[in-house]
This record gives structure tokens, C-alpha cells and sequence, in this order.
């Protein structure tokens, strides 16, 4: 059984953890999904909170205090309660909501960090498959 917590922790050395950052509500909550590294950084989604209280796809820089940043704040007509992490292909992030879209049963999305850019690259139909609860690869 998987536990979910409200932050993020890491080795502090000697087999212990520390807390890196504990998620607010507001800045997000109910982290799903496996955590992506690139870069130094890791990203990922909150299927709770953010500005519109349906989820975050975040950045979270570990150098020197730690450094929280909201990406995208999911809501309802483009997808919201993202709950799997995301993949990162050719410098952009893959991702699903489980919820929203055009149809309601959640999307397939892309992120382009260069832009920011937030695209739905697919809504999806009970044909499909909808409310998708997991990370794409």
C-alpha cells in the first residue's frame, strides 16, 4: 500500500531524510506519481491545490534551500487531478489529468517549459479510456 504525504523529503546522509519542502495546500497537495529528475531538478504532479484547487505540475530545484515552482495550475476544461507523474520527451513533459477535458474523462497533456506552454494533446472519450490513475511509461 502506498502512502501519500504532503512533502517532499531526501537523504540527509547516514541512512536518514529530510524534508525538502512540505506542500500547503495552496501551492499544492497529494503528490501521485514517480518524481522526475532532468537536470538537477525534479519534476511533478499534485493532484490537489494550486489556484484552482485541482492539482499542480511543478518543479522543485534542490540547490541551496530548495526552490518550490508551480508550472501549471490544472483545471477543469483542460484537465484537472493529474494522478501519475510525467515523462520528459525531446525536452518537453508528457503527462494525463484524470478528470476535465472536453469530455470529462481527463487528457493527455504536453508542457513545454520554454514557452511555458500548456498543451491537451488528447481529451479523452469513454472509447479511449478516461480517468487515466497512473504514469505513462
Amino acid at each position: 500500500m502506498r502512502r501519500r504525504t504532503n512533502r517532499l523529503a531526501g537523504p540527509a546522509g547516514a541512512g536518514t531524510f529530510s524534508v525538502l519542502y512540505n506542500f500547503d495546500g495552496t501551492s499544492g497537495g497529494n503528490p501521485y506519481g514517480a518524481l522526475l529528475e532532468s537536470g538537477g531538478k525534479f519534476y511533478g504532479t499534485l493532484a490537489a491545490g494550486g489556484n484552482n484547487s485541482e492539482g499542480v505540475l511543478y518543479e522543485f530545484d534542490p540547490a541551496g534551500a530548495g526552490t518550490f515552482t508551480p508550472l501549471h495550475h490544472f483545471e477543469s476544461a483542460t484537465g484537472r487531478f493529474p494522478n501519475g507523474g510525467v515523462v520528459k520527451v525531446n525536452g518537453k513533459f508528457y503527462g494525463t489529468a484524470a478528470d476535465g477535458g472536453d469530455f470529462n474523462g481527463g487528457v493527455v497533456f504536453e508542457f513545454d517549459p520554454a514557452g511555458p506552454t500548456y498543451t491537451v494533446i488528447r481529451h479523452l472519450k469513454h472509447e479511449d479510456g478516461v480517468s487515466p490513475q497512473c504514469d505513462l511509461f
